[in-house]
C-alpha cells in the first residue's frame, strides 16, 4: 500500500477463533480514532493499516474514501444493489407500506424499509423470521444496535439501525456487474 499509511496487523491477529470479527474491528478502528488516525484495509479486508484523514488519499488511492454517511435514497440503492450481487434476489416493493421491501432469503421471509429523517439520519428496520440469516449478513455493516431487537408474533424479530451506525459501505458493484 503506498502512502503514508503504517502496517498493522491482521485480522486475524485482533480476533481470534470464535470471537466476533466486527466487534474487535469496530473497537480497534475507535481507539484509532481516538489517537488521530483512520483504520484502513486492503481489498480482502484482510490486512489492517492506520492512516491520519489527510493522508487516507495517498494510502489507499485514487479510490474513494468511505465517509460512513449516505443520504436515505443512495443507502436504498446501495442495499438493493448488495441484496441481488450477493444473493441473486431483486426484493418486491410492499405496496402496504411506503418504503418498505419483501423478498425471501435462504428460504425466509424478510420485510426491511428505511425510514426517512432528514439527511443522514434515517434508519433501517428489519423483520425477518428466526434464525434471522438476513439480519446477521447486514448486521456486519453496522455497529450492535441501539434498540434492543423486538420478538413480534410468529417468530419474527425487528432490528432496527441508524445511519450514523454504518460502520462500513455495502458493496454496489463487482466485476460481473
Amino acid at each position: 500500500m503506498a502512502g503514508d499509511a503504517t502496517y498493522l496487523c491482521t485480522v486475524d491477529d485482533i480476533a481470534g477463533p470464535g470471537e466476533d470479527v466486527q466487534e474487535r474491528l469496530t473497537f480497534f478502528a475507535r481507539i484509532l480514532d481516538k489517537l488521530g488516525y483512520s483504520l484502513i484495509s486492503d481489498k480482502e479486508h484482510f490486512h489492517l493499516w492506520a492512516a491520519r484523514p489527510g493522508d487516507l488519499l495517498a494510502a489507499v488511492g485514487p479510490a474513494k474514501v468511505w465517509s460512513g454517511l449516505l443520504d436515505p435514497d443512495e443507502f436504498e440503492r446501495r442495499l438493493l444493489a448488495w441484496i441481488h450481487i450477493n444473493a441473486g434476489i431483486l426484493p418486491d416493493r410492499d405496496l402496504a407500506q411506503q418504503g418498505a421491501w419483501t423478498f425471501l432469503f435462504s428460504g425466509l421471509p424478510v420485510m426491511f424499509s428505511i425510514k426517512d429523517g432528514h439527511p443522514m439520519k434515517w434508519s433501517l428496520t428489519i423483520e425477518e423470521t428466526e434464525p434471522c440469516p438476513f439480519t446477521g449478513a447486514v448486521a456486519r455493516y453496522f455497529a450492535p444496535p441501539r434498540v434492543i431487537p423486538t420478538h413480534l408474533a410468529g417468530g419474527r424479530i425487528r432490528t432496527i439501525y441508524f445511519a450514523g451506525d454504518l460502520i462500513r459501505e455495502f458493496d454496489d458493484q463487482t466485476d460481473h456487474t
